[in-house]
């Protein structure tokens, strides 16, 4: 009995013993659990604070990335602006040396309108004492044309000779070497001018050697009064006249005179 009591004593020790290491074991393995799960949630407070901090990181960059292309944009636009300026001002000096340049050409355009005024003007006066003489032959005058002309207008018209300041024959053409070339005297009077035309209306018909001459200054001055400008004196002693593409020969003043008449308005009395 003693012996059982003694070996159930051990039993009970050894099952005590067994369950205090297996206490021992739990509390060893609840305490490594704990430190296991403080380890992990510090593991996790870790990723956290890397997830946040790095969450962070990549803001702080986004806004930097931001603020860089901010700062590019603001540079361009900058760029562009100053580009806009730069052109509109170009475009304002442009308008401005342009509008200068219309000014300066419109003053111009005035002023070479007057020069040409005169200048016509000038030429008309100068040619005033001019008269022209067609059908001569070549040759009669010798070497003194203006002696020749004075002698030969004042027996042919009866008059008192005129004085001629210049007098001479044209430049041969080429379209008509056959004709003789026209004489054009200057007098040195303008009453000498309208002297001989007065005298060879009434005489009518100028002849030399059966070549008649005639006058046709007054009929001319009319047609250029009419817009009709293309009109020349053709040997011998005709007047031809483009009208309309139309083309007309007139033998006398007189016919070109009816036509004149023909083209001049009709004025009726009210």
């Amino acid at each position: 009995d003693r012996d059982r009591q003694r070996q159930r004593e051990t039993n009970r020790q050894t099952e005590r013993q067994r369950q205090g290491e297996t206490e021992t074991d739990r509390q060893r393995q609840t305490e490594r659990d704990r430190d296991r799960e403080k380890q992990t949630d510090r593991q996790r407070d870790r990723d956290r604070q890397t997830e946040t901090e790095t969450g962070r990181n990549r803001n702080r960059q986004t806004e930097t990335e931001t603020e860089r292309n901010k700062d590019r944009q603001r540079q361009t636009d900058g760029s562009e602006t100053g580009r806009i300026m730069e052109a509109e001002t170009r475009i304002s000096t442009a308008e401005d040396e342009i509008q200068t340049l219309k000014e300066t050409i419109g003053k111009l355009e005035s002023k070479t309108k007057n020069l040409t005024n005169k200048v016509e003007d000038l030429e008309g006066r100068s040619r005033r004492n001019n008269l022209r003489v067609l059908g001569l032959p070549e040759k009669v005058e010798g070497n003194d044309t203006c002696s020749f002309m004075e002698k030969w207008i004042a027996d042919t018209l009866k008059i008192t000779p005129p004085v001629l300041e210049r007098a001479h024959r044209v430049k041969e053409s080429q379209s008509s070497t056959t004709y003789p070339r026209t004489i054009i005297i200057k007098c040195l009077n303008f009453k000498d001018r309208e002297n001989i035309l007065k005298a060879a209306r009434i005489q009518k018909e100028v002849l030399y050697q059966n070549n008649k001459q005639r006058s046709y200054d007054g009929v001319r001055k009319r047609l250029r009064e009419l817009g009709l400008d293309k009109h020349q004196v053709i040997y011998p002693a005709r007047l031809l006249l483009t009208n309309d593409e139309r083309t007309v020969v007139f033998n006398t003043p007189a016919d070109v005179s009816k036509y004149i008449k023909k083209l001049e308005p009709v004025i009726e009395d009210d």
